[in-house]
This record gives C-alpha cells, sequence and structure tokens, in this order.
C-alpha cells in the first residue's frame, strides 16, 4: 500500500482568498462559540444560487445527514451503486461550514453513480467521544442493513477530526463484520476509508510536531490539545477509539477494507497521520495516499475560495499509480506543472480519484 511519490516547492498564498481561508479556517477546526446541544445537531444548508444540487433531509437512528441530488438526465440517480458519508471537521465541536457543503456539491455533480450524504454527528463539548461514538456505532448499525437489502457499498469519508470519526467508525464496522462473518452475510458493507489531514494521535507526544508547527498557519499545540481534551473527556488516553493510532488495524485487512488518505507537509497532524499510515503498511491493509509538501491543515477544501493562479504554480508530483482522476477538476490547481501521468489537473476535488477507485 501507501503508492505513493510527491514533492512540491514553496507554495504561495498571496491572494486575498487565500488569507482569508487561513482566518476562516483557524475557527473552522477549532470552533469558537457555544457548545453544540447533545446528540446529532439539525443542520441548515447555506444557501448557493451557483449549486446545481439539492439537499434532501432525513434522519436515521437520531442521527441527522444531508444527502445531495442533482437533476437526473436518466435513470443513473436510481442505480447509485455507492454510498459516501462524509464526517466534516471542526475540532470535535464546530458543525460543518460552507466549505464542506461545497465540497460535497461538487463530489455529487462529478460522481453521479455515488450517493453523497454529510452526516451531523453529535459534538462536545455536550458529546464526548463516550456518548458520541455509541451513538455513531448505532447510526452505523441501522446503515450497514441497507447495503446488503440494496446492494450497494459504503466510503466512510471526513477531514481532520472527521477523518479521526471516519477510521474509528470503519475499524468498528470490521470488527462487527467479523463478529458475524459466514456465508449469508456476504461482504462487509463498508469497502473504502477515506480521510484527509486526519487526526490520528491528538496526544501531541511526537517531540517533531515543534518542527512542523512553526511552518503551520491553522494549527498548533495548542489548539491540537484543547480540541483532543474536549473530545476526549473521561476516557483514557490509551483508548484507541479517540486515538486510532493505537487500534489494531490488521481488521481492515482482514475484512479488505482499503483506507486512502491525504496528508500536507505544514499540517501539525501530518507526522502522526504518516506514522498511522506506516502502520497501515504493516499490517498489509490496501490504499492509496498522497503526500503534498509544504500544503496547509485540509487544502483541498480551498476550492472553495476560488483559489488559482500562482497559488500553485511550480508544484510538480510524481505519482506511482494512476491518481489522474485524483487531480480532476480542481479550479485552484490551475497554471500548475504537468506530472507523470497527468497532463492538467482542473479539479474541485482533489479527492474525486480515490473516491471512485
Amino acid at each position: 500500500m501507501s503508492r505513493w511519490d510527491c514533492v512540491s516547492s514553496q507554495p504561495r498564498l498571496n491572494t486575498l482568498y487565500g488569507r482569508k481561508f487561513i482566518a476562516l479556517s483557524k475557527n473552522l477546526c477549532v470552533y469558537i462559540g457555544g457548545p453544540q446541544p447533545p446528540r446529532s445537531p439539525q443542520l441548515t444548508p447555506p444557501k448557493n444560487p451557483q449549486s446545481t444540487s439539492s439537499v434532501e433531509e432525513s434522519q436515521i437512528a437520531d442521527t441527522w445527514q444531508y444527502t445531495f441530488k442533482t437533476p437526473s438526465k436518466s435513470d443513473v440517480q436510481s442505480k447509485k451503486t455507492h454510498r459516501i458519508y462524509y464526517f466534516a471537521g471542526g475540532g470535535f465541536r464546530g458543525v460543518p461550514e460552507k466549505e464542506h457543503w461545497k465540497l460535497c456539491a461538487d463530489l455529487c455533480v462529478l460522481l453521479p453513480e455515488y450517493e453523497i450524504s454529510l452526516i451531523s454527528y453529535p459534538l462536545a463539548l455536550n458529546s464526548p467521544a463516550s456518548k458520541a461514538l455509541p451513538h455513531l456505532e448505532r447510526f452505523y448499525d441501522t446503515l450497514a442493513e441497507r447495503p446488503r437489502q440494496e446492494n450497494f457499498r459504503i466510503t466512510l469519508f471526513g477531514d481532520s477530526c472527521g477523518g479521526n470519526i471516519a477510521i474509528v467508525l470503519g475499524l468498528y464496522a470490521a470488527s462487527e463484520y467479523l463478529k458475524v462473518k459466514d456465508t449469508s452475510n456476504g461482504f462487509c458493507p463498508v469497502e473504502t476509508v477515506m480521510a484527509m489531514c486526519p487526526a490520528m494521535d491528538t496526544r501531541n507526544e511526537n517531540p517533531d510536531i515543534d518542527v512542523v508547527e512553526v511552518h503551520d498557519p491553522i494549527l498548533s499545540r495548542k489548539t491540537i490539545e484543547e480540541a483532543a481534551d474536549g473530545w476526549r473527556a473521561e476516557l483514557p488516553a490509551s483508548d484507541p477509539r479517540v486515538f486510532p493510532i493505537l487500534a489494531d488495524l490488521m481488521s481492515f485487512k482482514k475484512v479488505g477494507i482499503k483506507v486512502d488518505g491525504i496528508t500536507a507537509g505544514y499540517d501539525t497532524l501530518t507526522l502522526d497521520a504518516i506514522k498511522f499510515r506506516e502502520k497501515l503498511r504493516e499490517c498489509g491493509v490496501d490504499g492509496d495516499w498522497l503526500q503534498w509538501e509544504k500544503q496547509m491543515h485540509r487544502f483541498p477544501l480551498l476550492s472553495a475560495f476560488h483559489i488559482r493562479g500562482n497559488y500553485m504554480k511550480g508544484v510538480n508530483c510524481r505519482c506511482s499509480t494512476p491518481l489522474a482522476e485524483f487531480f480532476k477538476k480542481n479550479p485552484f490547481l490551475e497554471g500548475s506543472s504537468s506530472c507523470t501521468q497527468i497532463d492538467r489537473w482542473e479539479a474541485t476535488s482533489m479527492t474525486l480519484g480515490l473516491l471512485k477507485k
């Protein structure tokens, strides 16, 4: 696994949109404000007159989900064979922001054969991990019945702390499948877990974090610890449901769940995400990971700010597997140099290719 090879030149963030993104991201990654109510908060999708998709609200196992729909010109919409459930980051405290909604809307258009749903999961401080994770496990148990009945597979996808939740819920899915595995159950409902700049070990014990932190415009040791402490609450620091890097990852291998990821060189969370990736490799878990040097936390969400031109000029990436679709339709990559197997990058989501695998 981990078939990747990336290098980059120094990115330049000299646009008004870029500076705005960094300012908003600080609030987005480490939520500042009053706590959300207990359980799954009901959300209000942002209005976007330019979007061609609509959002359908529903509830499964007391969990609000928001499914993106596009006007269908054929029967493709009724024959979707895959579901992507997205857990947005926000320091375990904040509800999804417009960047998350836009990402889902873009994926809905670009992946017409997939159903995209944004999940409103319980948030700290009123719903720390000890309460939120059992809630999400009940949500998954209900969700897992549908693939067998309707013949589709699931991708659990998240960014930042949402990546943490996607991994933890993927491990739960694998363990539940292994408990009852027999010929009548068929396949595991979860086919893939994908994590964008995930929080795999927020204990901040890696001494090299200080080297990266000085380059990170968004996260710091302090902000990570504050968010992690609110989520962990009374659970011990050895609990793998809070720190997935401590988990037994062999269950992914046994069940055949693929684990994909994106990490950024100027992201304080990346060092432990790379350790997690290497642990996956040691366990023989299949997956594709993109490491993009000198990029900041959750950089694919920049597309919501229409960043173009010099922000990504001079970037060069060599991928040892055909990840061309992973880079398709991303406007903020316009003007970047070409790379092996990729003639032109113009995408709305860095996640497209991995989600389509």
